[in-house]
């Protein structure tokens, strides 16, 4: 059998294989039809050998012409950032983070900026853990004594004076600085100052739209260099697209003004809360004012982006693991199914968690998503809007939760909300400042509570132009720092329930919750003691994780008297799971004595005869999980 004589083939790079057509009679032989195919594959692959030997050539004599790199003399070497396989290696050269590593790990360890001013041990280099002690990892970093310099002012960030006199001069190239170099938010003009002195090339601009409409003329500015606008920093990354309007640019400091014009700081972010109880509905408000990017954020417990799953945890034991007082509340729909494990729920819908997309909406879904922009504005995404993952990603959404519908838009109510179906309600509103509210109605699915249409109407009332439906029901909860400030209905308003999707409120200045005092009706005959002072005959106050109670009644008690004083029972979740702890010695005129205790309603038997009965009584409540 005859070969194609590959190596005897002109080597040649053929554009088109020839191709045979209907007519061709099929031939063989060296010249034949059938073999002319292989023939030109044969040519392409000599031409492919042939480029490939030259190259290899030219390498070797290229090689053969360059000499090793010496300390003194230069030529080739090879990189490695394993300073310690290779320090004794003459051919291996380091590559500079892997020198700051190496001299980071062999150096002395502070804990935090204020330390290293107060460090005067003699050492070369010393690595800070943090620029706080309460936040390692952030803002440390190596520094080395420059003991030639005895005038350099500290500047809280590239370089530390300590006591002794010493300039420790932090080990950083000016691209990778940051503000968490200068301590935060803290340190924000000091940064700026710096900035101001070392990108002296750099422009500045008056305001944001100033900054937005140059960008046709910063395309020279290299990655990692910061410019200033309307006060607010930007360090230049060209392939980012977090801020949708400023293809290009990171954002440095916090601030909802990267995304929006018109938003002015407004001092401290704060988060307070009310209990009402009035017109037969039981609820509480809870007010989140000048809200900050990171006030509020969406939290899922052991996230499985792959599969779609996330752990179902009570808010109790999720705020047990964060090092801070965290008040949380459940937000989205959750379920579970055979194919998943225990403990698991299926996520739904549109998911957002720190600003990036873990689930688009699938075929299945039919609720609606709400979003917060990273404009501090809240939003709804449709399925029906039918955005595509680039659409999604160009609205520049923080975070999302699934559920719906939409309560209020631009100020108003649509028409059409559900008005028949009482539950317990989980509502979140906005306000024209950006202040949220948020409002969660006590009620159980069918029984108590209120209707979907009379949410919003409370969310209106509060002043807010938009607002949407949360997960309610029995998995409307709120925890507030040590205790349930909302409990679920289950079990008569007595025990917790795991959900998936939470919300996390994080505010600078951050209230106790006190629900204030509620009074109780009390039975014919008998009446408040202090009426003068406007203090009910009995009332109790859930302050914390902490119940107060006060009685102050007036009756005509004679000794041997034990009777139910109140109509009216203490809401369940306010109680303590042990009834013994709810029961004491009240005190009467002319110290006489009696004592209450409590079942369904508050009993008092005197002891002794008196016209009055006062006393005040504390215990922890089965809302605070204490016990």
């Amino acid at each position: 059998m005859a070969t194609i004589q590959e190596n005897k083939v002109t080597p040649e790079w053929v554009d088109d294989l020839y191709q045979i057509e209907m007519t061709d009679p099929v031939m063989g032989g060296a010249d034949g039809v059938a073999n002319r195919q292989a023939k030109q594959l044969g040519a392409r692959t000599q031409w492919l050998k042939k480029k490939y030997e030259n190259q290899e050539d030219e390498f070797n004599e290229y090689k053969k012409s360059v000499e090793s790199a010496t300390e003194l003399k230069a030529g080739v070497t090879k990189l490695t950032s394993d300073i310690a396989r290779h320090k004794d290696d003459d051919g291996y050269a380091v590559t500079p983070q892997a020198v700051v590593d190496y001299l980071a790990s062999q150096s002395a360890l502070v804990k935090d900026v204020n330390e290293l001013r107060n460090y005067e041990i003699d050492s070369l280099y010393v690595n800070v853990s943090g620029y706080y002690a309460s936040t390692p990892g952030i803002g440390g970093g190596l520094f080395v004594a420059d003991k030639s310099d005895k005038t350099s002012t500290d500047n809280g960030g590239t370089i530390i004076v300590s006591k002794n006199g010493i300039r420790w001069k932090r080990v950083s190239s000016m691209r990778n600085l940051d503000i968490a170099d200068f301590g935060g938010q803290s340190g924000a003009d000091k940064f700026k100052s710096f900035l101001a002195e070392h990108y002296i090339n750099l422009p500045s601009f008056k305001t944001r739209q100033d900054f937005l409409m140059s960008q046709h003329n910063l395309g020279w500015v290299p990655d990692g260099h910061v410019i200033i606008a309307q006060g607010l920093l930007y360090r230049r990354h060209a392939e980012s697209r977090y801020i949708p309007d400023l293809p290009g640019w990171l954002p440095i400091n916090e601030s909802f003004g990267h995304f929006d014009a018109g938003y002015t700081e407004s001092g401290k972010s704060s988060v307070t809360t009310k209990y009402v109880n009035t017109d037969g509905l039981v609820y509480n408000v809870t007010y989140v004012q000048n809200i900050k990017p990171q006030t509020i954020r969406k939290y899922y417990s052991g996230l499985d982006k792959s599969a779609n799953t996330a752990d179902l945890v009570t808010l109790r034991n999720t705020a047990a693991v964060k090092k801070y007082p965290s008040i949380l509340l459940n937000s989205d729909v959750f379920f579970t199914t055979s194919d998943i494990a225990a403990g698991k729920t299926k996520i739904q819908g549109l998911q957002v968690v720190d600003n990036e997309i873990i689930r688009d909406f699938d075929r299945q879904d039919n609720r609606d998503a709400l979003v917060m922009l990273r404009s501090g504005w809240l939003d709804v995404v449709k399925k029906s809007d039918n955005l595509s993952m680039e659409q999604i990603k160009n609205k520049g959404i923080a975070w999302s939760a699934y559920f719906g519908p939409t309560l209020i838009k631009n100020g108003s109510i649509p028409r059409g909300l559900p008005s028949d179906e009482l539950s317990a309600r989980n509502i979140i509103g906005q306000k024209p400042n950006r202040d949220i509210v948020i409002i969660q109605v006590q009620g159980e699915t069918g029984k108590s509570g209120c209707t979907i249409q009379k949410a919003a109407e409370l969310l209106l009332a509060e002043g807010c132009v938009f607002g949407f439906n949360l997960d309610g029901g029995g998995s409307t909860q709120m925890w507030w720092q040590d205790c349930y400030s909302f409990l679920s209905s289950d079990s008569n308003f007595s025990k917790e329930r795991a959900v998936g999707g939470i919300i996390e409120i994080r505010a600078e200045d951050t209230g106790i919750f006190d629900t204030g005092w509620q009074s109780l009706q009390v039975t014919e005959g008998i009446s408040s003691a202090d009426a003068d002072l406007n203090i009910p005959a009995v009332c109790y106050r859930q302050v914390g994780a902490e119940i107060q109670l006060r009685i102050s009644v007036s009756g005509n008690f004679e000794a041997g008297y034990k009777k139910v004083i109140t109509t009216q029972a203490i809401p369940l979740r306010f109680t303590s799971v042990n009834f013994r702890d709810m029961r004491g010695l009240l005190v009467g005129a002319d110290l006489s004595y009696g004592m209450w205790y409590a079942g369904n309603y508050l009993s008092l038997r005197a002891i002794e005869k008196s016209p009055y009965f006062t006393g005040t009584f504390k215990w922890s409540p089965r809302n605070s999980f204490t016990y």
